[in-house]
């Protein structure tokens, strides 16, 4: 399985924040802690299957298209 953390407020991203001149939370960046809560779901979380990749919710999402945290988890094959 692979996953993604989702947009993080590091020291790499926070410039692009205050470039638009926006704090990172404007901008829904999450914190260090927030984006390890999927690749800690994948490592002592049940998962049905393997081969899935999923979102920053820790909710399955599709590869060839973005699934929005907090919509439903995607159900395809």
């Amino acid at each position: 399985n692979a996953c993604t953390p989702g947009f993080i407020a590091t020291d790499l991203t926070r410039s692009y924040a205050s470039g638009r001149g926006k704090s990172p939370e404007e901008l829904g960046m999450k914190s260090p802690r927030e984006g390890a809560n999927t690749p800690i779901f994948l490592l002592f979380g049940k998962t049905a299957g393997s081969g899935h990749y999923f979102g920053s919710d820790a909710k399955r999402s599709p590869l060839d298209r973005y699934r929005e945290p907090g919509s439903p988890p995607y159900s395809g094959d």
